[in-house]
């Protein structure tokens, strides 16, 4: 059985095919049809990943890692524990795609070794390696890193026109892709593409949480910082990203 991965920075999201060739989407275990890409380490070496991985940074988010897409190909460390073993974004990546799996499997009752993964159509061919690495990791291989925006043309029937061309904005939780998608047969390709890897949803909430806080601190003359307040900082997170 071969699944289709999204890997987003915000949401990662799984399917597979059903009798007939349509795709259908994989709710996990909680009944969402995504796994949320966030990943928090317990003080006991394990891991927790997704929803319930954000509701226990809560109370600790030190511990969790939420934002990666953005550092992919990079050597920025995402955490970093008490015995100095460390993460990166495609140690990240790997630790949602073994979620990814353990639910495609839980949930179609075969085992799932080979994917489809969807990645942005600027990424450099480091990003690229470690996408296809973190999937090694998890016991996955992937048959076809399929661009973000070529995704999204073939969901919305792009496929269907022939002979065609389409313009695809591409604004995920991490990334930007602008793309030119063309369509000759059966071939469906990127002919020409542009972004921003430094902007995403976010981003976004980024801005949209200072606001808040500036606002707060104009009426009461004092602003929480994450430092002293990590669980009111990530408590007013969550609450934008629901906006």
């Amino acid at each position: 059985m071969i699944g289709g991965i999204d890997a987003g920075n915000f949401r990662l999201k799984m399917s597979c095919a059903d009798s007939t060739g349509n795709p259908n989407l994989i709710t996990n275990r909680l009944g969402e049809p995504f796994i949320r890409s966030v990943v928090y380490f317990a003080e006991d070496g394990s891991t927790i990943v997704g929803t319930e991985a954000e509701n226990a940074a809560l109370a600790n988010p030190e511990r969790a890692v939420f934002d990666w897409k953005q550092s992919m190909g990079t050597d920025t460390v995402l955490y970093q524990d008490g015995k100095n073993k460390i993460c990166k974004a495609k140690d990240i990546l790997a630790h949602l795609f073994r979620e990814a799996k353990k639910t495609i499997e839980a949930k179609t009752g075969e085992v799932c070794e080979e994917v489809i993964v969807t990645d942005p159509a600027n990424y450099n061919d480091l990003q690229k390696k470690e996408t296809l690495d973190a999937a090694s990791e998890a016991g996955l291989k992937v048959l076809l890193l399929l661009h973000e925006p070529t995704a999204a043309a073939l969901g919305n029937e792009f496929h269907k026109r022939k002979n065609s061309r389409a313009l695809v904005f591409d604004l995920g939780g991490g990334t930007f892709d602008v793309s030119i998608v063309q369509n000759k047969g059966n071939l469906c390709e990127v002919i020409a593409t542009n972004g921003e890897q430094k902007l995403g949803g976010k981003d976004f909430n980024n801005c949209l949480s200072e606001l808040i806080q500036e606002q707060f601190e104009a009426k009461h003359n004092y602003r929480p910082n994450p430092k002293d307040h990590p669980v009111f900082c990530q408590d007013l997170a969550q609450r934008v990203e629901q906006l």
